[in-house]
């Protein structure tokens, strides 16, 4: 008998055919989300403490309107620290 997978949304499927399994058997259905505006801090906080790579970012109407990495906070991070510090 071939091993199944079973995902944390109930979706059955056996191993070699988990990547036929369409989108909205394994995605989050009330997804953590962020505001355009909200701290970076929260946001890294909220990644990290929910073991999440990435967070939508939406709108006033809970539209998405674009996607918060953790790759985008080690960017910002690092291009602040570059930033040339004033020597006067």
């Amino acid at each position: 008998m071939e091993d199944l997978i079973m995902t944390e949304k109930g979706a059955v499927a056996k191993k070699r055919d988990a990547a036929l399994l369409p989108a909205k058997d394994l995605m989050s259905r009330r997804p953590l989300t962020v505001f355009p505006d909200d701290d970076l801090t929260e946001a890294a906080h909220i990644i990290s403490s929910k073991q999440v790579s990435a967070l939508p970012v939406v709108d006033n109407d809970s539209e998405v309107v674009g996607l918060l990495t953790k790759h985008d906070i080690v960017r910002a991070v690092c291009t602040f620290d570059q930033t040339p510090q004033d020597s006067t």
